[in-house]
């Protein structure tokens, strides 16, 4: 994954506009201001407009969405991992599984976010009482464009102005499973993004390619099924679980510090670790055991956010 870790390094730091220098030690203190803070705020942008689209274009007028969306890569890089590590390091064997589970879940959703902020891409989820505060803060100003309380995924142009597209993701279902669909929607920009955008053009075009080809398969080792043939890839198999887990108590997890709990976390370790180090030869029944699978994504996807985000720290 050396050419796709280097794509989402170049990535952070162009859509982050070099955060490890700015941010450096002795510097003014880091950016608490996420893309949703931001677009409360209003002052980063001077021109909002409804394009043929139907897409809201908001123009920038300073690098303030630069921070902003490096402080939503680095805060949801580290509730990625911090969600993570415990589920590898800590002794369950006196508990249920179930929280374990649903922990790796969050462990992956916070990766994803902040593996697309990486390459400009993301996604924000409006409440009611800010979606009408930016409504009507964007007609006091004139702007034409109004926005609902609904999840909206967006993508950054590197353009004279910078530019930032708002889209809705749909209104089925919850909000994390109006993210994972956002998410299968935006593999086409993420592609894009490897194989054509100026925001990465440093990248020769064989790295270019390579890292477009190992994020093929990224998306194949953690969102299809290796029981049938490659089809598209079921990115909303990760909300279902963790619902069924945490709201309807499937599989009986919360039960599983009763009996058993020990021996089915080693077992899960065990395959994990023979995952991470791209082992594909699992037994059919465990590459379609749901909560190990779960598992695998969560550290495949922290561990890449990892090593391309490395050299941007909060001090």
């Amino acid at each position: 994954m050396k050419h796709l870790v280097k794509a989402l390094s170049v990535g952070a730091l162009r859509f982050g506009q070099n955060p490890k220098t700015s941010w450096s030690s002795g510097a003014h203190e880091p950016s608490t201001t996420g893309i949703r803070a931001w677009l409360l705020n209003g002052v980063g942008y001077s021109n909002v407009f409804v394009n043929s689209q139907n897409e809201i274009e908001v123009e920038c007028i300073d690098s303030s969405w630069a921070e902003a969306n490096t402080s939503d890569l680095i805060a949801n890089r580290e509730a990625a991992l911090e969600s993570l590590l415990p589920r590898q390091h800590q002794d369950y064997s006196n508990n249920s599984v179930a929280w374990p589970v649903i922990t790796c879940y969050y462990s992956a959703y916070f990766a994803a976010q902040a593996f697309l902020r990486c390459l400009g891409l993301g996604s924000v989820y409006l409440e009611s009482t800010e979606a009408d505060t930016i409504s009507k803060a964007w007609a006091a100003r004139g702007f034409s464009a109004s926005i609902g309380a609904l999840n909206y995924g967006f993508r950054v142009e590197l353009s004279n102005p910078v530019t930032i597209r708002i889209s809705k993701l749909g209104s089925k279902g919850g909000a994390h499973q109006q993210f994972w669909g956002g998410f299968q929607k935006l593999q086409n920009p993420i592609n894009t993004t490897l194989l054509s955008s100026p925001a990465i053009n440093v990248l020769g075009t064989l790295e270019r390619q390579s890292a477009y080809a190992e994020y093929t398969k990224l998306v194949d080792l953690c969102f299809s099924s290796s029981g049938t043939a490659l089809t598209t890839p079921d990115f909303n198999w990760l909300s279902r679980l963790r619902n069924g887990i945490n709201y309807r108590f499937s599989n009986h997890l919360w039960l599983m510090n009763w009996r058993h709990s020990a021996g089915l976390i080693s077992n899960h370790q065990s395959i994990v670790d023979r995952y991470t180090h791209g082992d594909r030869t699992l037994p059919h029944t465990h590459r379609n055991f749901g909560h190990t699978h779960l598992i695998f994504v969560a550290t495949r996807f922290c561990k890449l956010v990892r090593e391309a985000t490395s050299s941007i720290a909060m001090y």
